[in-house]
């Protein structure tokens, strides 16, 4: 598709959606790949990573941009 050869997808893995601190730390990367001007100082992986600790998870899994 168009988007694709844009650099527009993201593949979020559905262990993402198991609980409310994965959700959270989807939605970072979602709103990250999605608004990049109002985000673009937020790391993803590592706000996802400090989710995942705070809620006593292990490491979150990959976020692949397409």
């Amino acid at each position: 598709s168009s988007d694709l050869k844009k650099g527009r997808l993201i593949a979020v893995p559905e262990s993402f959606m198991r609980n409310a601190a994965t959700q959270t730390a989807a939605a970072v990367y979602i709103a990250c790949f999605m608004y990049p001007s109002l985000f673009g100082d937020i790391d993803p992986a590592e706000a996802a990573a400090a989710i995942y600790a705070e809620a006593g998870l292990s490491s979150p899994p990959s976020v692949t941009t397409l």
